[in-house]
């Protein structure tokens, strides 16, 4: 998924361009910054209590959960 993102950014970057808008410089983010991970809809499982999520044919990973305060309003 993140592989198909990133070609289809690149190729909007590309029509932006050819009709003659101002585009800046790609630059790279460590994986320190890359907070976002995108995966299809099945092939996973979230264990809430040990949090962890399990993803097919990758592995286990641990994860936090964000809360958001101004829903709690």
């Amino acid at each position: 998924m993140v592989n198909y993102t990133l070609w289809s950014n690149l190729r909007a970057l590309s029509q932006t361009k050819k009709k003659g808008q101002k585009i800046g410089k790609l630059r790279f983010k460590s994986a320190t910054r890359y907070r976002t991970l995108n995966y299809n809809q099945s092939g996973f499982k979230i264990d809430r209590e040990q949090s962890r999520i399990t993803f097919s044919k990758i592995g286990t990973i641990p994860f936090t959960v964000a809360i958001d305060r101004t829903r709690e309003r």
